[in-house]
Order: structure tokens, then sequence, then C-alpha cells
């Protein structure tokens, strides 16, 4: 029992990270930038050479420089809209514009 209860945990650590990677992709997507797996893998490794060259503080003016430098962008961002029908959007804090 378990050894099948962990199995079940690691297999729900495992559908977590794939929704994670999605979630990340498709933000980045909004944010106008590419959202392929290579796109997403190229922004972290960036963020943790920062983090290995002693950055404490990661700056707009840094990361813009980093998604040029990247060739991350695609086109513009897009405005994001929550629009709640029958309980409150969690994420609606978020949200460029929402609608309750």
């Amino acid at each position: 029992a378990v050894c099948g209860l962990r199995s079940a945990v690691c297999g729900l650590r495992s559908a977590v990270c794939g929704l994670r990677s999605a979630v990340c992709g498709l933000r980045s997507a909004v944010c106008g930038l590419r959202n392929d797996s290579h796109a997403v893998e190229e922004g972290a490794n960036w963020v943790a050479q920062q983090v290995r060259n002693g950055h404490r503080t990661i700056t707009l003016d840094m990361v813009k420089a980093a998604v040029d430098a990247l060739v991350l962008r695609t086109g513009p961002a897009h405005a994001i809209l929550s629009i709640a029908t029958l309980k409150p959007d969690p994420l609606a804090d978020e949200a460029d514009h929402a609608i309750n």
C-alpha cells in the first residue's frame, strides 16, 4: 500500500511539473515571448547564471536585455482579462482587467 501511495504521489508530482511548465509557456506567449521548451530552458538558464554570478537582484533592464540577447520576443504582449461567472477567479488580481 505504501509503494502504491508513493507511486501515486510521484505521478501527481510529475503532473504538477507538467502543468507548471505549460503555465509558464502560456504566460510567456501572453507576454509576447517564445513559449517553446527550448526558450523556457534558455530563460531559466539565464536566471541560474545570474545567481551563479552573484547577482542578488535582477532588474527589469537586465531582463529586457536578456530577452533581446536570447531572441525570446515573438511579438507584442497581450492584455489579460479575467471574467468570473459563478465564483470569483482566484487569479483575478494578476489580470490586467477583471469583471466579477
